[in-house]
């Protein structure tokens, strides 16, 4: 144990205290008081409103890309789910036929403004086609067996 009134090894200095090993020419780093909040009645800084970017950063290197065009995402919805219900019920196979023609007037638009959803569209028109075709050729199937059912059987005269 040290003698009294001799500093003690290992000792830490009282907060803001300048350390005595430092005082033979060495700098003293302090860390660097925090900002002041601003008094009463000035106003903070002018933050940008939501939702817009905050200018920081470097630019994208990408250009936007244009939208994609709803009529093209709802063409092959339409055709798609014409085409899944078409199999079990086949009068829902209609639909295909709204999703085809969405189809052709999702191409004419796309054409035009050049937004995105150009395979979109090529997609639920030929799947709005082909579901009709094949409902068309399911609707005749079905008519020819009635009627060979019902002409097999005659009717009593």
């Amino acid at each position: 144990m040290p003698p009294s009134g001799s500093p003690q090894p290992y000792s830490q200095q009282p907060y803001g205290q300048p350390d005595p090993a430092a005082a033979y020419g060495q700098p003293q780093s302090y860390a660097p008081a925090p900002p002041a909040p601003p008094s009463y009645g000035q106003p903070y800084p002018q933050q940008q409103p939501y939702g817009q970017p905050q200018p920081y950063g470097y630019p994208s290197p990408y250009p936007a890309l244009p939208p994609y065009e709803p009529l093209a995402i709802a063409s092959i919805s339409v055709a798609g789910g014409a085409a899944i219900l078409g199999f079990f019920l086949t009068f829902l196979a209609v639909g295909a036929v709204v999703g085809a023609i969405l189809g052709l007037v999702a191409l004419s638009r796309i054409k035009r403004t050049g937004n995105r959803g150009r395979g979109l569209a090529i997609a639920g028109t030929i799947v709005g086609f082909v579901v009709t075709g094949i409902g068309l050729l399911v609707l005749i199937v079905a008519i020819g067996f009635f009627a060979v059912a019902v002409g097999s059987y005659g009717y009593p005269s």
